[in-house]
């Protein structure tokens, strides 16, 4: 199997997909070999929403939620794994900026194919989230799998980040299309995402989203400056204060 390091972010995302999703295809018919989780995946979650209280595609907000402002968290200071998924969603619809230019007549999450979607929007499934690499070459992936899979004809839509956008960026766009359709969705920031090392407190960012000491964080995180304890204090001595981010890495 390759490393991660020598494979497209783009490619990782689709393999892990094929492997989450192959399952769910052939369940409804005759047995099949179960696909194995790539040998690049390390930490890996998954959690499955009931559509009501939470889901894929609105985060638990709904169409009228989206067009709302911010969701804000309970503690702004410590805000949760749950809480940050759900703002970075609201912030992928981008539908709190009004109907100018057509948003929410003509296209956005609440459209497909020109015509607005019915319901609130809301859409059941199971969402898995991996993280490959390690260091500065970490990758982000989140595969969403609606409870409307279309087993007899499975889909994959591939929704890697723009720019330097986080691995949720696309739920709102190429995400929204998929789910509509019933396909799996492959999303990840390539490698680009928004991320730090903090190299004097040693404050990193998890996978997550949430940060916490490098220590407690070590495997679960999509990047940190892959200095040894030894450089790191050496480093600090000399430029105390100094932060380190994942775009300025990414390369």
């Amino acid at each position: 199997m390759p490393s991660a390091g020598r494979l497209p972010a783009l490619s990782l995302a689709l393999a892990l997909t094929a492997a989450l999703a192959t399952p769910l295809a052939h369940a409804a018919g005759a047995p099949s070999a179960r696909s194995g989780l790539p040998s690049f995946i390390g930490e890996l979650t998954q959690r499955r929403y009931d559509g009501r209280s939470d889901d894929l595609l609105t985060a638990g907000l709904g169409f009228a939620g989206l067009r709302g402002p911010m969701p804000r968290a309970a503690d702004p200071d410590r805000p949760t794994a749950a809480e940050l998924r759900r703002q970075a969603i609201w912030a992928s619809a981008g539908m709190s900026a009004g109907s100018g230019g057509g948003l929410g007549r003509l296209y956005g999450p609440d459209v497909d194919r020109g015509r607005p979607v019915p319901g609130d929007g809301k859409v059941a499934g199971v969402e898995y989230r991996a993280v490959a690499g390690g260091g500065a070459r970490g990758v982000s992936f989140v595969v969403q799998v609606p409870d409307g899979f279309d087993r007899a004809r499975p889909c994959v839509v591939a929704a890697p980040a723009t720019g330097l956008g986080g691995v949720y960026s696309m739920v709102g766009t190429s995400g929204a299309w998929g789910l509509h359709h019933r396909c799996a969705v492959a999303y990840t920031d390539k490698g680009m995402g928004p991320a730090f090392d903090d190299l004097h407190s040693g404050t990193v960012m998890g996978y997550d989203g949430t940060t916490g000491p490098r220590a407690e964080l070590r495997g679960r995180t999509v990047f940190d400056a892959g200095l040894s304890d030894a450089e790191r204090a050496r480093f600090d001595a000399e430029h105390p204060y100094r932060v380190a981010y994942k775009m300025a890495h990414s390369g």
